[in-house]
């Protein structure tokens, strides 16, 4: 059986975009046993999205990957 869920199956219950995003780039900054782009797959996200996602929580946390935050950021 697989350690994590299918991501399809975790969509039907995300009621925030936040929370969505996270869920998008945990498995890379927890475990660190796949690449950006084979997250992108997974998810349906284009990998430069992901990539952008991962990047934002590892220098601001969890404010990175709120989009009002997200503004300030490139202000």
């Amino acid at each position: 059986m697989d350690a994590l869920p299918d991501f399809a199956q975790l969509q039907l219950h995300f009621v925030d975009h936040v929370q969505r995003r996270y869920e998008v780039i945990r498995p890379l900054v927890l475990l660190g046993d796949r690449t950006a782009a084979q997250r992108a797959e997974e998810t349906q996200m284009h990998p430069e999205t992901v990539r952008d996602l991962t990047r934002r929580f590892r220098q601001h946390g969890m404010l990175g990957l709120f989009p009002a935050y997200t503004g300030l950021l490139q202000s």
